[in-house]
């Protein structure tokens, strides 16, 4: 029950912490599959499009399937990458 409690602290904490840098996004890509915390996102409004389970160390171009974006997040994914510089080097948005 603790670990569920902190895991919602977490999300709370995220979402907070995103409204304040992009408070003006309305499209995100969510960098791995559908989760818990970008169904959140899209529950407050957000459209939020998820990758699809490719694996994205070994073929980052893949990303160039994915447009419109205007922010892109990793929230549940950066940690497990091998090596990210690739990745976030070639990310098809700004933010």
């Amino acid at each position: 029950m603790k670990a569920e409690k902190l895991k919602q602290i977490r999300f709370k904490k995220t979402i907070s912490f995103f409204k304040k840098v992009e408070p003006n996004c309305k499209h995100i890509l969510d960098l791995g599959v559908q989760n818990e915390l970008s169904n959140k996102f899209a529950l407050l409004g957000y459209n939020v499009q998820n990758t699809q389970g490719e694996d994205l160390d070994l073929e980052p171009e893949l990303l160039k399937n994915y447009k419109d974006a205007e922010v892109i997040t990793a929230f549940e994914i950066l940690e497990h990458l091998v090596s990210p510089y690739v990745l976030l080097k070639n990310l098809p948005a700004d933010r």
